[in-house]
């Protein structure tokens, strides 16, 4: 009688045989490969997982909170932040695009009514996007730019991951506040406008004088290092717009 080389068992004549062994590393194989298949996505599952909706609350509440986050476990904090400025602020450019091209919708869709018809240029059309890109080169420019000046004049180096939790963290109430803006803008654009530059300019400040607390900047330097970081802030953005836009 003969018998399997791999599991022993007895082999009868005419039958199929599926050895136990292959079977069962076959089984055991299948399922560690299917997990292994989106370590990606895995590791950004457990990511979300770990915010605390009470830390986004108070960085919310109080944009100067972003200071204590602790590199090493807050990353997604900061990275947050940054996001839900990014996207707030798709959203008040989006609301902008169309009221642009209503705007310019109604006016010279009646003039060429009155020149005897045809259809209106869109001038808002693709806009959202382009303030978008805008508003992703504003943000790396700004961060790079209180990263080299801070560890230029501040008494503490820090590291990229260390700016971009802290004060990525402290523009979670950014992005709120873009949605906000955004709402008005539907209402009234000349609000909308007014409270965008408030915004922008309360923005700037805080972020600002959080790095000024962070890279512990003496009092005697504290006004070079604002100078400089907006300057740097400045020329750097317009070269990544005019080599990107």
């Amino acid at each position: 009688m003969a018998f399997c080389a791999k599991c022993g068992q007895k082999l009868a004549e005419g039958e199929v045989h599926v050895c136990n062994e292959v079977a069962a590393s076959a089984s055991h194989t299948g399922p560690a490969a299917s997990t292994q298949a989106n370590p990606i996505m895995e590791d950004l599952t457990r990511a979300v997982k770990q915010i605390d909706g009470n830390v986004v609350l108070t960085l919310l509440k109080n944009p100067q909170q972003g200071l204590k986050l602790q590199p090493s476990k807050d990353l997604m904090y900061g990275l947050l932040g940054i996001a839900a400025s990014l996207i707030g602020f798709l959203i008040w450019a989006f609301i902008m695009q169309n009221k642009i091209e209503e705007f310019f919708g109604k006016t010279f869709g009646n003039l060429m009514m009155l020149m005897g018809g045809g259809r209106a240029p869109s001038f808002g059309s693709g806009i959202a996007w382009k303030l978008f890109l805008m508003g992703l080169l504003s943000i790396i420019a700004f961060l790079g730019a209180i990263y080299i000046i801070g560890n230029w004049i501040g008494s503490k180096k820090l590291s990229v991951t260390e700016v971009v939790v802290r004060l990525g963290g402290m523009q979670l109430t950014t992005g709120a506040g873009f949605v906000v803006v955004g709402l008005f803008t539907l209402i009234n654009v000349s609000i909308g406008m007014s409270l965008m530059l408030i915004l922008l300019l309360s923005t700037l400040l805080w972020t600002v004088m959080g790095a000024n607390q962070m890279y512990e900047i003496s009092e005697d330097r504290r006004i070079s290092f604002i100078t400089l970081t907006i300057a740097l802030y400045g020329i750097v953005l317009s070269l990544l717009m005019k080599i990107l836009m």
